[in-house]
């Protein structure tokens, strides 16, 4: 299970027929096993995993600046995820005015999105995906650009579009903000981690398994309300060591939670319980 299945009828439903069919369930967080719990199915929590090796904090920030095109000097804001209404990309847009009362040499980096992105669609699959808590599939590239020229805010966010370098973009940046409304885990908030850079989230689901607030980054109450994740990054903005402490925990925290070795072996000892019920079971 790699999403949170919802409450309602259609997720009552998903969730009768996968108890069904099921031996065992893996789901990446707690939040995303906690509507198996207490049924006869074994449910496993197995996070997943992040490549220390091409997340490395070591990367040259500056050389990440120049390839992206960014401002060598400027203090960095990011963002890496899909560009839609439940990652609070919105939310992380109305915060830039805010931040930038306080940090005017602020600029912001969003990594994500298409500019060549299909018109939304509303087909039976999107229906579906929304009704079972999967949260919204559509790119709001269009959308966000046009916020951002409605804010005036084309020379200090840049859109840089779906980048496969996800390392080297972290690594231009000096705070990573991922306001997301809903999260079974939260893969990027451990990649921002694992490159040694201060999140600002939402306790929420999975995140909350990921961030011990404020030793290993900064959690805001859900929803993510401008004001309060504008406040969150200005902590950080404001305090380069404070940003460094929090980096190098975060780090440390990924290290010792999120290695690919400890996922494989916890999946592993899933599968090899699983064999030995199978041959000790009665024929």
């Amino acid at each position: 299970m790699r999403e949170i299945l919802a409450t309602n009828l259609w997720g009552r439903v998903a969730r009768s027929i996968i108890l069904r069919c099921a031996t065992r369930i893996i789901a990446v967080s707690e939040a995303a096993a906690r509507p198996f719990r207490s049924w006869h199915v074994p449910v496993h929590v197995i996070h997943n995993a992040v490549d220390l090796t091409r997340f490395d904090p070591g990367l040259d920030r500056v050389a990440a600046r120049r390839h992206l095109g960014l401002n060598p000097e400027a203090p960095i804001v990011g963002y890496v995820g899909q560009l839609n209404r439940d990652k609070g990309i919105n939310e992380l847009i109305a915060a830039v005015p805010l931040i930038r009362r306080h940090f005017p040499k602020t600029e912001f980096a969003i990594v994500g999105g298409s500019k060549h992105a299909a018109p939304v669609s509303r087909s039976w699959k999107h229906r579906l995906r929304r009704s079972l808590g999967f949260g919204e599939p559509v790119d709001q590239w269009q959308r966000v650009r046009a916020e951002i020229a409605h804010r005036g805010l084309e020379g200090s966010v840049h859109l840089l579009g779906a980048l496969e370098d996800v390392p080297g973009a972290l690594a231009a940046m000096d705070v990573v903000a991922l306001p997301s409304w809903s999260e079974a885990f939260g893969r990027t908030v451990v990649e921002a981690m694992a490159m040694a850079r201060p999140v600002v989230s939402v306790d929420v689901g999975g995140i909350h398994e990921i961030i011990r607030s404020p030793e290993t980054g900064l959690l805001i109450p859900p929803p993510p309300h401008p004001e309060k994740l504008a406040e969150a990054i200005g902590m950080l903005l404001k305090d380069e060591s404070l940003r460094a402490v929090i980096g190098r925990a975060a780090r440390a925290s990924v290290v010792d939670r999120f290695t690919p070795r400890m996922h494989l072996d916890a999946v592993e000892a899933v599968y090899r319980a699983l064999g030995a019920a199978d041959v000790t079971a009665p024929e």
